[in-house]
């Protein structure tokens, strides 16, 4: 069974997870420092409710979120 367990284990070493797309990184990124700003990340809601909420908390932003997530659902 410790056999069994080591070869689990380097065969999960040797599968690579599939890199990130890098629109998919930045909106991460973004969500990451909305939280940091007081925007909490519900994970149920979609790019454009989070934005909306986000413009309604950071009105001085309000035109870069939208912009943000705009960029990001296109």
């Amino acid at each position: 069974s410790v056999i069994a367990l080591a070869l689990v284990g380097l065969w999960s070493l040797r599968v690579r997870r599939a890199p990130e797309e890098p629109a998919l990184k930045l909106y991460r990124r973004y969500r990451r420092k909305l939280v940091r700003h007081g925007v909490d990340y519900r994970p149920e809601e979609g790019p454009s409710d989070l934005a909306r909420r986000a413009a309604a908390q950071l009105p001085k932003q309000r035109q870069l979120v939208r912009r943000i997530a705009q960029t990001y659902t296109r």
